[in-house]
């Protein structure tokens, strides 16, 4: 659970979608830990979601390795 910024969904979207895969993300927000799975560029601005998870475990890969894991698995559901 954690709340997923859109550039992670759009780009598991994207990839899913090129290889044929089909499905949609489902995801738990408005304090479920946790926390934001936020992106480099958005490290890199600041603000509340990535000062927020900074002190909880997150990191600016996190996204990354969801987003991996997700097309992982997806590909292993349809071979």
């Amino acid at each position: 659970q954690g709340e997923i910024f859109v550039e992670y969904g759009l780009r598991m979207k994207d990839v899913a979608a090129a290889k044929g895969y089909e499905g949609f993300l489902i995801e738990v927000t408005n304090g479920a830990s946790p926390g934001y799975f936020f992106t480099p560029e958005s490290l890199a601005e600041g603000g509340y979601e990535v000062t927020l998870d900074r002190y909880v475990n997150m990191s600016e890969d996190t996204g990354d390795i969801l987003v991996d894991t997700v097309l992982r698995l997806q590909k292993e559901l349809n071979d």
